[in-house]
């Protein structure tokens, strides 16, 4: 890492050098504060992890009213605007079948595991699949790893999928969903840790907007103002009038 001095010196703006000094000074106290700020983010995490435990029971109740619902998982992943575009057709039939989604957050990290249970299908061999993404130091790329997926014969949906989306966009979809489940993340056109944290943060911490269909607009829609309607009101009585 460069010095402070040397990247005040390297600044395209002259620095006086009556002023260099403080700005020195105020670089490390810039140094301290961003210190602060990084353990203040370590320590929302830890709480967030603490949470997610206590959080644990009440999802599992929340996964065995899913089950009651036909095809609530995939619905909702149908309906999420980025999951359906890496759905290919014959991957829904596959998807139909689930029954569980969970996500469980592994350490103060936020490591964390994204885990599909499917009931009996003409498709798989092992029923559950997961993706784990493993923090390391701040700096390091996560460790990656998956449960790999034991096809039936001739069932392999990886192999030859074809786009769920519309004709004219068909060439943009060049991954499959299940394939993010395979070992090996080579050649896959997204980042499989931000895949995870969409299917954490967007679906499974609420996902019966996503089974219904709603936006985030539907969702988060704003109540109106009191003044609105006060002036609502007065152009009724006006057109009373």
């Amino acid at each position: 890492m460069a010095t402070k001095k040397a990247r005040l010196e390297s600044e395209s703006t002259e620095v006086d050098p009556t002023f260099e000094k403080i700005l020195e000074e105020m670089e490390k106290i810039q140094n301290q504060m961003d210190e602060i700020q990084k353990k203040k983010e370590q320590e929302l995490i830890a709480i967030e992890c603490n949470h997610q435990k206590e959080r644990r029971p009440i999802y599992q109740r929340r996964n065995l009213l899913c089950e009651k619902i036909p095809n609530f998982w995939s619905t909702a992943f149908q309906n999420h605007p980025v999951l359906k575009s890496l759905l290919a057709k014959n991957e829904i039939q596959l998807l139909n079948f689930l029954k569980e989604l969970d996500v469980e957050t592994l350490d103060t990290k936020n490591s964390l595991r994204v885990t599909l249970k499917f009931n009996e299908n003409p498709f798989l061999q092992n029923l559950t699949l997961w993706k784990e993404i493993r923090y390391q130091d701040s700096d390091d790329e996560p460790v990656i790893t998956a449960s790999e997926i034991k096809w039936n014969p001739g069932m392999d949906l990886t192999q030859n999928g074809s786009s769920n989306k519309e004709e004219e966009e068909s060439d943009e979809i060049q991954d499959s969903f299940f394939s993010y489940f395979q070992s090996s993340d080579d050649g896959h056109d997204y980042d499989p840790t931000e895949l995870a944290l969409i299917i954490r943060d967007e679906l499974w911490a609420d996902p019966v907007p996503h089974y219904l269909g709603l936006s985030s607009d539907d969702v988060d829609g704003e109540e109106p103002d009191e003044d609105d309607e006060g002036d609502e009101d007065d152009e009724d009585e006006d057109d009373e009038e």
